[in-house]
Protein backbone atom coordinates (compact mmCIF):
# COMPACT_ATOMS: atom_id res chain seq x y z
CA UNK A 1 0.00 0.00 0.00
CA UNK A 2 1.12 3.50 -0.75
CA UNK A 3 1.37 6.05 2.06
CA UNK A 4 2.73 9.55 2.03
CA UNK A 5 5.01 10.68 4.81
CA UNK A 6 2.94 13.84 5.21
CA UNK A 7 -0.25 12.35 6.60
CA UNK A 8 -3.44 14.31 6.01
CA UNK A 9 -5.38 15.45 9.05
CA UNK A 10 -8.53 14.19 10.64
CA UNK A 11 -9.91 17.27 12.36
CA UNK A 12 -13.47 17.30 13.69
CA UNK A 13 -14.24 20.71 15.24
CA UNK A 14 -16.60 21.25 18.16
CA UNK A 15 -17.36 24.45 20.08
CA UNK A 16 -16.63 23.59 23.69
CA UNK A 17 -14.04 24.50 26.37
CA UNK A 18 -10.27 23.80 26.30
CA UNK A 19 -8.75 20.51 27.40
CA UNK A 20 -5.48 19.89 29.25
CA UNK A 21 -2.24 18.47 27.96
CA UNK A 22 -2.75 15.41 30.18
CA UNK A 23 -5.36 14.05 27.76
CA UNK A 24 -3.08 14.63 24.77
CA UNK A 25 -0.23 12.85 26.52
CA UNK A 26 -2.48 9.92 27.45
CA UNK A 27 -3.75 9.64 23.85
CA UNK A 28 -0.18 9.76 22.56
CA UNK A 29 0.93 7.06 25.01
CA UNK A 30 -2.08 4.82 24.33
CA UNK A 31 -1.78 5.01 20.55
CA UNK A 32 1.94 4.33 20.32
CA UNK A 33 1.81 1.56 22.92
CA UNK A 34 -0.98 -0.30 21.17
CA UNK A 35 -3.70 0.52 23.71
CA UNK A 36 -6.20 1.29 20.97
CA UNK A 37 -9.44 0.94 22.97
CA UNK A 38 -8.09 3.48 25.49
CA UNK A 39 -7.11 5.87 22.71
CA UNK A 40 -10.46 5.35 20.98
CA UNK A 41 -12.41 6.33 24.10
CA UNK A 42 -10.46 9.62 24.36
CA UNK A 43 -11.84 10.77 20.97
CA UNK A 44 -14.95 12.90 20.57
CA UNK A 45 -18.01 11.50 18.82
CA UNK A 46 -17.21 12.86 15.37
CA UNK A 47 -13.59 11.75 15.63
CA UNK A 48 -14.72 8.23 16.56
CA UNK A 49 -16.70 8.10 13.33
CA UNK A 50 -13.81 9.48 11.28
CA UNK A 51 -11.23 7.20 12.89
CA UNK A 52 -12.95 4.07 14.25
CA UNK A 53 -11.12 1.54 16.34
CA UNK A 54 -10.82 -0.74 13.31
CA UNK A 55 -8.74 1.90 11.51
CA UNK A 56 -6.38 2.66 14.39
CA UNK A 57 -4.48 -0.64 14.17
CA UNK A 58 -4.08 -0.15 10.41
CA UNK A 59 -2.81 3.39 10.92
CA UNK A 60 -0.25 2.33 13.53
CA UNK A 61 1.00 -0.46 11.27
CA UNK A 62 1.42 1.96 8.37
CA UNK A 63 3.25 4.47 10.56
CA UNK A 64 5.48 1.65 11.80
CA UNK A 65 6.54 0.98 8.20
CA UNK A 66 7.01 4.70 7.50
CA UNK A 67 8.68 6.08 10.60
CA UNK A 68 9.71 2.98 12.56
CA UNK A 69 9.71 2.60 16.33
CA UNK A 70 8.93 5.57 18.57
CA UNK A 71 12.05 6.57 20.53
CA UNK A 72 11.40 9.77 22.49
CA UNK A 73 9.57 13.11 22.67
CA UNK A 74 12.03 15.94 22.05
CA UNK A 75 9.78 18.99 22.46
CA UNK A 76 6.13 19.89 23.11
CA UNK A 77 4.36 23.07 21.99
CA UNK A 78 0.82 24.27 22.65
CA UNK A 79 -1.02 26.04 19.82
CA UNK A 80 -4.49 27.49 20.61
CA UNK A 81 -6.87 27.46 17.63
CA UNK A 82 -10.02 29.31 18.63
CA UNK A 83 -12.17 26.77 20.44
CA UNK A 84 -9.55 24.07 19.95
CA UNK A 85 -6.00 23.58 21.16
CA UNK A 86 -3.28 21.53 19.48
CA UNK A 87 -0.31 19.93 21.16
CA UNK A 88 2.67 19.40 18.87
CA UNK A 89 4.94 16.60 20.06
CA UNK A 90 8.26 16.83 18.18
CA UNK A 91 9.09 13.14 18.38
CA UNK A 92 12.05 11.05 17.41
CA UNK A 93 11.30 7.81 15.59
CA UNK A 94 13.73 5.35 14.07
CA UNK A 95 13.25 7.03 10.68
CA UNK A 96 13.74 10.58 11.96
CA UNK A 97 11.94 13.43 13.71
CA UNK A 98 8.21 13.94 13.12
CA UNK A 99 5.56 16.19 14.64
CA UNK A 100 2.70 14.26 16.24
CA UNK A 101 -0.16 16.76 16.46
CA UNK A 102 -3.09 16.04 18.79
CA UNK A 103 -5.98 18.50 18.75
CA UNK A 104 -8.35 18.68 21.71
CA UNK A 105 -11.73 20.29 22.27
CA UNK A 106 -12.96 21.88 25.49
CA UNK A 107 -14.57 18.65 26.67
CA UNK A 108 -11.12 17.11 26.94
CA UNK A 109 -11.76 14.91 23.91
CA UNK A 110 -9.44 14.32 20.95
CA UNK A 111 -10.77 16.13 17.87
CA UNK A 112 -7.80 15.64 15.54
CA UNK A 113 -4.66 13.55 15.08
CA UNK A 114 -2.03 13.72 12.36
CA UNK A 115 1.68 13.38 11.73
CA UNK A 116 4.08 15.33 9.56
CA UNK A 117 7.84 15.69 9.07
CA UNK A 118 9.16 18.01 11.78
CA UNK A 119 11.29 21.12 11.37
CA UNK A 120 12.69 20.50 14.85
CA UNK A 121 16.47 20.08 14.73
CA UNK A 122 18.30 18.28 17.51
CA UNK A 123 21.19 20.39 18.82
CA UNK A 124 23.73 17.63 18.15
CA UNK A 125 23.21 17.93 14.39
CA UNK A 126 25.77 20.77 14.51
CA UNK A 127 28.44 18.10 14.94
CA UNK A 128 27.59 16.19 11.75
CA UNK A 129 30.76 14.59 10.42
CA UNK A 130 31.08 15.15 6.67
CA UNK A 131 34.57 15.50 5.22
CA UNK A 132 34.97 15.43 1.45
CA UNK A 133 38.18 17.44 1.21
CA UNK A 134 36.21 20.34 -0.30
CA UNK A 135 35.22 23.09 2.10
CA UNK A 136 32.25 24.26 0.00
CA UNK A 137 30.69 20.80 -0.19
CA UNK A 138 31.29 20.13 3.50
CA UNK A 139 29.73 23.45 4.52
CA UNK A 140 26.77 22.97 2.19
CA UNK A 141 25.90 19.47 3.43
CA UNK A 142 26.50 20.22 7.10
CA UNK A 143 24.31 23.29 6.78
CA UNK A 144 21.61 21.32 4.98
CA UNK A 145 21.40 18.64 7.66
CA UNK A 146 21.57 21.26 10.42
CA UNK A 147 18.66 23.21 8.97
CA UNK A 148 20.73 26.30 8.06
CA UNK A 149 18.94 26.81 4.74
CA UNK A 150 19.42 30.59 4.54
CA UNK A 151 23.15 30.16 5.06
CA UNK A 152 23.72 27.51 2.37
CA UNK A 153 21.44 29.27 -0.13
CA UNK A 154 24.27 31.69 -0.97
CA UNK A 155 26.62 28.79 -1.78
CA UNK A 156 24.49 27.93 -4.86
CA UNK A 157 24.83 29.39 -8.34
CA UNK A 158 22.07 31.57 -9.74
CA UNK A 159 20.38 28.77 -11.65
CA UNK A 160 20.14 26.55 -8.59
CA UNK A 161 19.05 29.48 -6.42
CA UNK A 162 16.03 29.94 -8.66
CA UNK A 163 14.75 26.46 -7.86
CA UNK A 164 16.28 25.69 -4.46
CA UNK A 165 15.15 28.62 -2.37
CA UNK A 166 15.51 28.38 1.42
CA UNK A 167 11.88 27.26 1.54
CA UNK A 168 12.50 24.63 -1.14
CA UNK A 169 15.59 23.42 0.71
CA UNK A 170 13.51 23.07 3.86
CA UNK A 171 10.94 21.05 1.93
CA UNK A 172 13.69 18.88 0.43
CA UNK A 173 15.06 18.25 3.90
CA UNK A 174 11.61 17.19 5.15
CA UNK A 175 11.19 14.84 2.18
CA UNK A 176 14.62 13.28 2.64
CA UNK A 177 14.24 12.79 6.39
CA UNK A 178 10.73 11.47 5.85
CA UNK A 179 12.01 8.90 3.38
CA UNK A 180 15.49 8.07 4.64
CA UNK A 181 15.39 9.02 8.30
CA UNK A 182 18.10 10.91 10.13
CA UNK A 183 21.59 11.22 8.65
CA UNK A 184 24.12 9.04 10.45
CA UNK A 185 27.45 8.86 8.59
CA UNK A 186 29.31 8.88 5.28
CA UNK A 187 30.30 5.38 4.16
CA UNK A 188 31.95 6.05 0.83
CA UNK A 189 33.08 9.02 -1.26
CA UNK A 190 33.71 9.27 -4.98
CA UNK A 191 34.42 12.32 -7.13
CA UNK A 192 34.64 12.97 -10.86
CA UNK A 193 35.35 15.91 -13.17
CA UNK A 194 33.59 16.80 -16.41
CA UNK A 195 33.42 19.98 -18.49
CA UNK A 196 34.93 22.12 -15.78
CA UNK A 197 32.61 20.77 -13.08
CA UNK A 198 33.37 18.42 -10.23
CA UNK A 199 30.83 16.08 -8.66
CA UNK A 200 31.05 14.49 -5.23
CA UNK A 201 28.98 11.34 -4.64
CA UNK A 202 28.63 10.40 -0.99
CA UNK A 203 27.13 7.04 -0.03
CA UNK A 204 25.55 7.88 3.32
CA UNK A 205 23.96 5.81 6.01
CA UNK A 206 20.58 7.09 7.17
CA UNK A 207 18.24 5.53 9.72
CA UNK A 208 16.29 3.79 6.93
CA UNK A 209 19.14 2.66 4.73
CA UNK A 210 21.97 3.83 2.50
CA UNK A 211 21.41 6.71 0.06
CA UNK A 212 23.63 8.63 -2.35
CA UNK A 213 23.99 12.39 -2.08
CA UNK A 214 25.55 14.11 -5.09
CA UNK A 215 26.81 17.70 -4.96
CA UNK A 216 28.18 19.25 -8.14
CA UNK A 217 30.30 22.41 -8.18
CA UNK A 218 30.77 24.64 -11.22
CA UNK A 219 34.02 26.32 -12.26
CA UNK A 220 33.32 29.17 -9.82
CA UNK A 221 32.95 26.68 -6.95
CA UNK A 222 29.25 27.33 -6.63
CA UNK A 223 26.78 24.49 -6.06
CA UNK A 224 25.40 23.64 -9.51
CA UNK A 225 23.55 20.46 -8.56
CA UNK A 226 22.21 18.68 -5.49
CA UNK A 227 20.72 15.20 -5.86
CA UNK A 228 19.50 12.43 -3.60
CA UNK A 229 18.77 8.82 -4.54
CA UNK A 230 18.82 5.25 -3.29
CA UNK A 231 22.39 3.95 -3.18
CA UNK A 232 23.76 0.79 -4.74
CA UNK A 233 26.48 0.77 -2.08
CA UNK A 234 26.24 -2.15 0.32
CA UNK A 235 28.45 -2.97 3.27
CA UNK A 236 26.61 -6.07 4.45
CA UNK A 237 27.99 -9.46 3.56
CA UNK A 238 26.19 -11.45 0.93
CA UNK A 239 24.41 -14.72 1.80
CA UNK A 240 26.52 -17.87 1.62
CA UNK A 241 24.79 -19.06 -1.56
CA UNK A 242 25.87 -15.91 -3.44
CA UNK A 243 28.95 -16.28 -5.65
CA UNK A 244 30.02 -12.79 -6.81
CA UNK A 245 32.36 -14.31 -9.39
CA UNK A 246 29.39 -15.98 -11.09
CA UNK A 247 27.46 -12.83 -11.99
CA UNK A 248 27.73 -9.15 -12.85
CA UNK A 249 25.43 -6.27 -11.91
CA UNK A 250 24.68 -3.20 -13.94
CA UNK A 251 22.54 -0.14 -13.37
CA UNK A 252 20.01 0.53 -16.10
CA UNK A 253 16.94 2.72 -16.58
CA UNK A 254 13.49 1.25 -17.21
CA UNK A 255 9.94 2.53 -17.52
CA UNK A 256 8.74 5.51 -19.51
CA UNK A 257 8.65 9.27 -19.24
CA UNK A 258 8.04 11.26 -17.20
CA UNK A 259 8.72 8.64 -14.51
CA UNK A 260 11.79 6.69 -15.59
CA UNK A 261 13.02 4.29 -12.91
CA UNK A 262 16.54 3.26 -11.90
CA UNK A 263 16.93 -0.52 -12.00
CA UNK A 264 19.56 -3.14 -11.34
CA UNK A 265 20.11 -5.98 -13.78
CA UNK A 266 22.00 -8.97 -12.37
CA UNK A 267 23.20 -11.42 -15.02
CA UNK A 268 25.16 -14.69 -14.84
CA UNK A 269 28.68 -14.69 -16.26
CA UNK A 270 29.88 -16.99 -19.04
CA UNK A 271 26.49 -17.82 -20.57
CA UNK A 272 25.22 -16.84 -24.01
CA UNK A 273 21.58 -16.93 -22.95
CA UNK A 274 19.69 -17.30 -19.70
CA UNK A 275 16.21 -16.80 -18.26
CA UNK A 276 15.28 -13.49 -16.65
CA UNK A 277 13.21 -12.97 -13.50
CA UNK A 278 11.56 -9.59 -12.89
CA UNK A 279 10.75 -8.85 -9.25
CA UNK A 280 7.56 -7.03 -8.22
CA UNK A 281 7.80 -5.57 -4.73
CA UNK A 282 5.37 -5.96 -1.88
CA UNK A 283 3.39 -3.18 -0.20
CA UNK A 284 5.05 0.00 0.90
CA UNK A 285 7.84 2.07 -0.60
CA UNK A 286 11.19 0.29 -0.53
CA UNK A 287 14.49 0.51 -2.36
CA UNK A 288 15.44 -1.95 -5.10
CA UNK A 289 16.74 -4.41 -2.50
CA UNK A 290 13.49 -4.37 -0.52
CA UNK A 291 15.47 -3.16 2.48
CA UNK A 292 13.73 -3.67 5.81
CA UNK A 293 15.98 -2.96 8.76
CA UNK A 294 19.24 -4.84 8.08
CA UNK A 295 17.61 -7.19 5.57
CA UNK A 296 17.63 -7.05 1.77
CA UNK A 297 15.33 -9.84 0.55
CA UNK A 298 15.17 -8.82 -3.13
CA UNK A 299 18.94 -8.43 -3.25
CA UNK A 300 19.26 -11.93 -1.77
CA UNK A 301 16.93 -13.40 -4.38
CA UNK A 302 18.74 -11.60 -7.18
CA UNK A 303 22.25 -12.73 -6.28
CA UNK A 304 21.04 -16.20 -5.34
CA UNK A 305 19.39 -16.78 -8.72
CA UNK A 306 22.22 -15.14 -10.67
CA UNK A 307 24.75 -17.40 -8.94
CA UNK A 308 22.84 -20.32 -10.46
CA UNK A 309 22.42 -19.05 -13.99
CA UNK A 310 19.24 -16.96 -13.82
CA UNK A 311 19.25 -13.20 -14.43
CA UNK A 312 17.12 -10.84 -12.38
CA UNK A 313 15.80 -7.30 -12.72
CA UNK A 314 14.65 -5.30 -9.74
CA UNK A 315 13.38 -1.74 -9.67
CA UNK A 316 11.63 0.55 -7.15
CA UNK A 317 8.16 2.00 -7.30
CA UNK A 318 7.67 5.51 -8.61
CA UNK A 319 6.84 6.73 -5.12
CA UNK A 320 10.44 6.20 -3.97
CA UNK A 321 12.01 7.99 -6.93
CA UNK A 322 9.44 10.79 -7.17
CA UNK A 323 8.21 11.37 -3.59
CA UNK A 324 7.06 14.90 -4.41
CA UNK A 325 4.84 13.64 -7.26
CA UNK A 326 2.58 11.27 -5.31
CA UNK A 327 -0.56 13.32 -5.93
CA UNK A 328 0.26 13.60 -9.62
CA UNK A 329 1.06 9.89 -9.95
CA UNK A 330 -1.98 8.77 -7.96
CA UNK A 331 -2.39 5.92 -5.49
CA UNK A 332 -3.90 3.08 -7.48
CA UNK A 333 -2.85 -0.42 -8.42
CA UNK A 334 -2.22 0.82 -11.95
CA UNK A 335 0.17 3.53 -10.80
CA UNK A 336 1.83 1.36 -8.16
CA UNK A 337 2.25 -1.88 -10.11
CA UNK A 338 0.52 -2.51 -13.40
CA UNK A 339 1.57 0.31 -15.71
CA UNK A 340 5.29 0.10 -14.98
CA UNK A 341 5.42 -3.70 -14.97
CA UNK A 342 3.84 -3.98 -18.42
CA UNK A 343 6.29 -1.45 -19.85
CA UNK A 344 9.31 -3.08 -18.20
CA UNK A 345 8.35 -6.55 -19.45
CA UNK A 346 8.06 -5.29 -23.02
CA UNK A 347 11.44 -3.60 -22.73
CA UNK A 348 13.04 -6.81 -21.48
CA UNK A 349 11.49 -8.83 -24.31
CA UNK A 350 13.64 -6.88 -26.75
CA UNK A 351 16.87 -8.26 -25.23
CA UNK A 352 17.85 -11.41 -27.17
CA UNK A 353 19.99 -12.96 -24.40
CA UNK A 354 16.91 -13.78 -22.33
CA UNK A 355 15.73 -17.30 -23.09
CA UNK A 356 12.56 -16.76 -21.09
CA UNK A 357 10.97 -14.08 -18.92
CA UNK A 358 9.39 -14.88 -15.56
CA UNK A 359 7.63 -12.61 -13.08
CA UNK A 360 8.06 -12.89 -9.31
CA UNK A 361 5.57 -11.03 -7.16
CA UNK A 362 6.15 -10.79 -3.42
CA UNK A 363 3.33 -10.12 -0.93
CA UNK A 364 1.08 -7.46 -2.49
CA UNK A 365 3.10 -7.81 -5.68
CA UNK A 366 2.13 -11.48 -5.68
CA UNK A 367 -1.54 -10.55 -5.62
CA UNK A 368 -1.30 -8.65 -8.93
CA UNK A 369 1.54 -10.59 -10.59
CA UNK A 370 -0.68 -13.31 -12.16
CA UNK A 371 -2.85 -10.71 -13.93
CA UNK A 372 0.22 -8.84 -15.18
CA UNK A 373 1.91 -12.08 -16.28
CA UNK A 374 -1.15 -13.17 -18.24
CA UNK A 375 -1.58 -9.75 -19.85
CA UNK A 376 2.11 -9.42 -20.76
CA UNK A 377 2.54 -12.99 -22.00
CA UNK A 378 5.56 -13.98 -19.92
CA UNK A 379 6.74 -17.58 -19.58
CA UNK A 380 5.72 -18.14 -15.98
CA UNK A 381 4.82 -16.43 -12.70
CA UNK A 382 5.95 -16.96 -9.11
CA UNK A 383 3.74 -15.84 -6.22
CA UNK A 384 5.71 -15.42 -2.97
CA UNK A 385 3.84 -14.84 0.30
CA UNK A 386 0.78 -13.88 -1.71
CA UNK A 387 -2.84 -14.01 -0.69
CA UNK A 388 -5.90 -15.77 -2.10
CA UNK A 389 -8.18 -13.19 -0.45
CA UNK A 390 -8.64 -9.52 -1.23
CA UNK A 391 -6.99 -6.67 0.63
CA UNK A 392 -10.14 -5.81 2.59
CA UNK A 393 -10.25 -9.37 3.94
CA UNK A 394 -6.56 -9.18 4.83
CA UNK A 395 -7.16 -5.92 6.72
CA UNK A 396 -10.08 -7.47 8.60
CA UNK A 397 -8.11 -10.61 9.46
CA UNK A 398 -5.14 -8.60 10.73
CA UNK A 399 -7.34 -6.32 12.82
CA UNK A 400 -9.03 -9.26 14.50
CA UNK A 401 -5.87 -11.33 14.84
CA UNK A 402 -3.57 -8.65 16.18
CA UNK A 403 -6.01 -6.43 18.10
CA UNK A 404 -9.04 -8.61 18.65
CA UNK A 405 -8.27 -9.34 22.29
CA UNK A 406 -8.31 -5.59 23.00
CA UNK A 407 -11.76 -5.07 21.42
CA UNK A 408 -15.17 -5.28 22.97
CA UNK A 409 -17.76 -7.42 21.18
CA UNK A 410 -19.39 -4.25 19.88
CA UNK A 411 -16.08 -3.02 18.49
CA UNK A 412 -15.46 -6.38 16.82
CA UNK A 413 -18.90 -6.25 15.24
CA UNK A 414 -18.23 -2.72 13.95
CA UNK A 415 -14.90 -3.82 12.51
CA UNK A 416 -16.40 -6.83 10.76
CA UNK A 417 -19.29 -4.76 9.39
CA UNK A 418 -17.00 -2.05 8.02
CA UNK A 419 -14.58 -4.35 6.22
CA UNK A 420 -17.40 -6.55 4.94
CA UNK A 421 -18.92 -3.47 3.34
CA UNK A 422 -15.52 -2.59 1.91
CA UNK A 423 -15.12 -6.12 0.59
CA UNK A 424 -18.50 -5.84 -1.12
CA UNK A 425 -17.69 -2.46 -2.67
CA UNK A 426 -20.27 -0.63 -0.54
CA UNK A 427 -17.94 1.99 0.95
CA UNK A 428 -17.72 5.21 -1.14
CA UNK A 429 -14.44 5.44 -3.06
CA UNK A 430 -13.44 8.72 -1.46
CA UNK A 431 -13.73 7.32 2.08
CA UNK A 432 -10.36 7.64 3.82
CA UNK A 433 -9.63 4.46 5.76
CA UNK A 434 -6.42 5.91 7.14
CA UNK A 435 -4.48 9.05 6.21
CA UNK A 436 -3.56 8.93 2.53
CA UNK A 437 -5.40 5.66 1.88
CA UNK A 438 -8.92 5.60 0.47
CA UNK A 439 -11.40 2.88 -0.42
CA UNK A 440 -10.61 3.58 -4.08
CA UNK A 441 -7.15 2.05 -3.61
CA UNK A 442 -8.68 -1.18 -2.31
CA UNK A 443 -11.06 -1.30 -5.27
CA UNK A 444 -8.23 -0.69 -7.75
CA UNK A 445 -6.37 -3.73 -6.38
CA UNK A 446 -9.53 -5.80 -6.67
CA UNK A 447 -9.48 -5.27 -10.45
CA UNK A 448 -6.26 -7.30 -10.65
CA UNK A 449 -7.03 -9.89 -7.98
CA UNK A 450 -5.01 -13.04 -8.54
CA UNK A 451 -7.54 -15.84 -7.94
CA UNK A 452 -9.73 -15.43 -11.07
CA UNK A 453 -6.54 -15.51 -13.15
CA UNK A 454 -4.98 -18.46 -11.32
CA UNK A 455 -8.15 -20.50 -11.74
CA UNK A 456 -8.01 -20.18 -15.54
CA UNK A 457 -4.49 -19.39 -16.72
CA UNK A 458 -2.40 -21.92 -18.64
CA UNK A 459 0.84 -20.21 -17.60
CA UNK A 460 3.19 -22.18 -15.34
CA UNK A 461 2.65 -20.95 -11.77
CA UNK A 462 4.72 -21.45 -8.63
CA UNK A 463 3.05 -20.44 -5.35
CA UNK A 464 5.31 -20.46 -2.29
CA UNK A 465 4.25 -19.37 1.18
CA UNK A 466 6.09 -19.36 4.50
CA UNK A 467 4.80 -21.40 7.41
CA UNK A 468 5.35 -18.70 10.09
CA UNK A 469 4.29 -15.68 8.05
CA UNK A 470 1.90 -13.61 10.20
CA UNK A 471 1.06 -11.31 7.25
CA UNK A 472 0.10 -14.12 4.89
CA UNK A 473 -0.72 -16.89 7.39
CA UNK A 474 -0.85 -20.60 6.72
CA UNK A 475 -4.62 -20.71 6.33
CA UNK A 476 -4.21 -18.49 3.25
CA UNK A 477 -1.95 -21.13 1.77
CA UNK A 478 -4.59 -23.73 2.61
CA UNK A 479 -7.04 -21.77 0.44
CA UNK A 480 -4.55 -21.81 -2.43
CA UNK A 481 -4.29 -25.59 -2.06
CA UNK A 482 -8.04 -26.11 -1.84
CA UNK A 483 -8.73 -24.01 -4.94
CA UNK A 484 -5.73 -24.84 -7.14
CA UNK A 485 -4.23 -28.24 -6.27
CA UNK A 486 -5.98 -29.95 -9.21
CA UNK A 487 -4.49 -27.54 -11.75
CA UNK A 488 -1.54 -29.28 -13.49
CA UNK A 489 0.25 -26.01 -14.28
CA UNK A 490 0.31 -24.88 -10.62
CA UNK A 491 3.03 -25.86 -8.14
CA UNK A 492 2.28 -25.24 -4.45
CA UNK A 493 4.97 -25.17 -1.75
CA UNK A 494 4.85 -24.28 1.96
CA UNK A 495 8.30 -23.60 3.41
CA UNK A 496 8.67 -24.38 7.11
CA UNK A 497 10.23 -22.13 9.73
CA UNK A 498 10.25 -19.00 7.56
CA UNK A 499 8.62 -15.57 7.85
CA UNK A 500 7.13 -13.12 5.34
CA UNK A 501 10.62 -12.34 3.96
CA UNK A 502 11.36 -16.08 3.65
CA UNK A 503 13.95 -15.76 6.39
CA UNK A 504 14.30 -18.09 9.38
CA UNK A 505 12.15 -17.24 12.39
CA UNK A 506 10.81 -18.74 15.60
CA UNK A 507 7.45 -17.11 14.91
CA UNK A 508 7.23 -15.49 18.35
CA UNK A 509 7.16 -11.87 17.15
CA UNK A 510 3.99 -11.21 15.19
CA UNK A 511 4.80 -7.67 14.06
CA UNK A 512 7.03 -5.85 11.59
CA UNK A 513 9.58 -5.51 14.39
CA UNK A 514 10.61 -9.05 13.44
CA UNK A 515 12.19 -7.66 10.28
CA UNK A 516 14.77 -5.78 12.37
CA UNK A 517 16.45 -9.12 13.02
CA UNK A 518 19.22 -9.65 10.46
CA UNK A 519 18.84 -12.62 8.17
CA UNK A 520 18.97 -13.87 4.59
CA UNK A 521 16.38 -15.30 2.27
CA UNK A 522 16.41 -19.06 2.72
CA UNK A 523 18.51 -21.11 0.32
CA UNK A 524 15.53 -23.45 0.15
CA UNK A 525 13.49 -20.78 -1.63
CA UNK A 526 16.34 -19.98 -4.02
CA UNK A 527 16.73 -23.66 -4.93
CA UNK A 528 12.98 -24.05 -5.35
CA UNK A 529 12.76 -21.20 -7.86
CA UNK A 530 15.88 -22.34 -9.73
CA UNK A 531 14.62 -25.91 -10.09
CA UNK A 532 11.15 -24.76 -11.19
CA UNK A 533 12.51 -22.41 -13.87
CA UNK A 534 15.10 -24.91 -15.10
CA UNK A 535 12.39 -27.52 -15.63
CA UNK A 536 10.49 -25.05 -17.82
CA UNK A 537 13.56 -24.01 -19.80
Amino acid sequence: MIKRILVSALLIASVLSFASIDVAEKYFDSFFNGKYPEAYELQNTDMKKAQPLSAMRNLRGQLQMQVGDFLQVLDINEVPQGDLVSYIFASEFKAGIFDVIITLDAEKKVAGFFIRPSSYVKPETDSIMIETGNEIVDTYLKGFFSGEFEKIFDLQNEQVKASLTPEALSGAYANIVGLAGEFEEVLNLESSKSDGMISFVLACRFANGIFDITVTLDKDEKVAGFYFRQSAYSERELPEYADPSAYAEQDITVGKEPYYLPAKLTVPNGLESYPLVIILQGSGTHDIDGTLGPNKPYRDIAVGLASKGIATLRYPKKYLVYPDKVDEIGTTAEAEYVDDALVVIEQMKSIPQFSGIYLIGHSMGGMVAPWIAEEAGVDGVVVLAGSPVKLAQISLDQNLDLAGDQMTEEQKDQTIEFFTQLLNGEIPEETELSPGLTAAYYYSLDRYFCMPVLEKTELPVLIANAELDFQSPKHYFDVFVEELEDRPNVTLELLEGLNHLFMETDGKIKSVEEYNRPGYVSAELIDLIVEWINELE
